[in-house]
């Protein structure tokens, strides 16, 4: 189920609180899209709303990955007729319930650090 507009503005902002504004503005993309992006179609919706981020898209989409944030899976094209099967591609997709996990998680070690 994609994220209304208040949610996707939540997200950004934990995201860029968090992890900068690159892993923000890729994070946006990606909950506006409940059914994921592959690589590809990120870095063209980057390009035309968002052209400085292009270059650090990969390493912001990396970022957001390895820190559980946002998941790979594998998908398949669909083939008409006959034609040879396409290669899968990996679709990214934000997962808003660890994002917005951020702020309460980083609340509770400050209060254990007391």
């Amino acid at each position: 189920m994609p994220l209304d507009a208040t949610e996707v503005a939540l997200v950004h902002e934990v995201l860029r609180t968090y992890r900068g504004d690159a892993c923000a503005v890729v994070g946006a993309l990606l909950a506006r899209h409940a059914d994921g992006m592959t690589l590809r179609k990120l870095e063209e919706r980057l390009a035309k709303r968002y052209a400085a981020y292009v270059p650090v898209a990969r390493s912001a989409l990396a970022t957001l990955v390895q820190h559980g944030e946002a998941t790979a899976r594998y998908v398949h094209a669909e083939r008409a007729g006959a034609a040879p099967q396409p290669p899968p591609q990996i679709a990214y997709r934000l997962d808003a319930a660890c994002v917005l996990e951020r702020p309460r998680h980083a609340r509770m070690l400050a209060a254990a650090s007391m």
